[in-house]
């Protein structure tokens, strides 16, 4: 059996993505700056996966190039740079991190 495959659009920690790893074929952007719009439509043309950042605009046009995209997991508290009406539409379930950043703004608060 074939693992599914996820394009990763930023650099996570080395056990994030072993974990990763052990459930999926990862394809990791290698470059310190995010994919363009373009880069992105072309490296998620064959992907079952995305985990993306709040940088990478998820909208129709790039899942009308994403045929096999099965969920989208963004390693951000927000979800405004994906179109949630066209993921429901499309059935697409996706996933995000409320919560990361409640402690650190607290923190920053205090401080």
């Amino acid at each position: 059996m074939t693992m599914p495959k996820v394009f990763v659009t930023r650099h996570i920690i080395e056990s994030a993505l072993d974990t990763l790893a052990a459930h999926a074929d990862i394809d990791l952007w290698p470059d310190d700056q995010p994919p363009t719009p373009a880069q992105l439509r072309e490296k998620s043309s064959d992907v079952d996966g995305l985990l993306t950042n709040i940088m990478d605009r998820i909208d129709s046009d790039l899942l009308d190039a994403a045929p096999r995209l099965k969920v989208i997991s963004q390693l951000s508290v927000g979800l405004d740079n994906i179109d949630l009406a066209e993921v429901t539409r499309r059935r697409i379930p996706v996933g995000y991190t409320p919560g990361i950043l409640a402690k650190s703004t607290a923190d920053l608060t205090f401080a």
